[in-house]
């Protein structure tokens, strides 16, 4: 699992948001998730995030795509 996730990561951060989206459904995602996804890898593509509203947007991002609270 952990080998597919990072060959999926590569291939997807490196397009741009269309492709992205049909990567994530040629993968077998969900397709009521892979926008969701999408926005997500879009947050963490460039740089990791750097101040707290960063974080806070990858955090909802990320509580977003799991439907719940995310403790830290």
């Amino acid at each position: 699992m952990h080998l597919f996730k990072r060959t999926v990561r590569s291939r997807v951060g490196n397009f741009p948001q269309p492709v992205t989206e049909h990567l994530f459904l040629e993968v077998g995602e969900d397709p009521s998730q892979v926008l969701k996804l999408t926005r997500l890898v879009g947050l963490l593509q460039d740089k990791p995030p750097e101040t707290e509203p960063d974080w806070e947007e990858v955090i909802g991002a990320i509580e977003n795509v799991c439907g719940e609270k995310t403790q830290l």
